[in-house]
């Protein structure tokens, strides 16, 4: 029976590390997407600011001020997958420092 428990706990192993490696893999296309996201929105933000260099008061255009309001948003779910993907790391090493051989 030792010989089964030991291979269906590989088994089980081997799954859960398979679903850390989408989830990690899925994430990180997800903020590559984003990155992309946001060098648009970068260049928005700059095409605008030097069409309105000579305004001083450009705190008032609401077109630009919608670009950083979408960029900030856009920076803070990079930052929250950044988050999930290092605490899906952490478990993994948590996990396999747990994992008796």
């Amino acid at each position: 029976m030792d010989l089964f428990d030991n291979f269906m706990n590989s088994i089980a192993r081997a799954s859960k590390n398979t679903k850390k490696s989408f989830d990690i893999t899925k994430n990180e296309l997800k903020i590559k997407g984003y990155g992309k996201e946001i060098a648009a929105l970068y260049q928005k933000i700059g095409k605008r600011v030097y069409d309105k260099k000579d305004d001083f008061d450009i705190t008032q255009d609401k077109t630009l001020a919608n670009l950083f309001f979408d960029l900030d948003n856009t920076i803070r779910r990079v930052k929250g997958l950044e988050k999930e993907i290092a605490e899906i790391k952490k478990r993994e090493d948590d996990e396999s420092k747990n994992v008796v051989r």
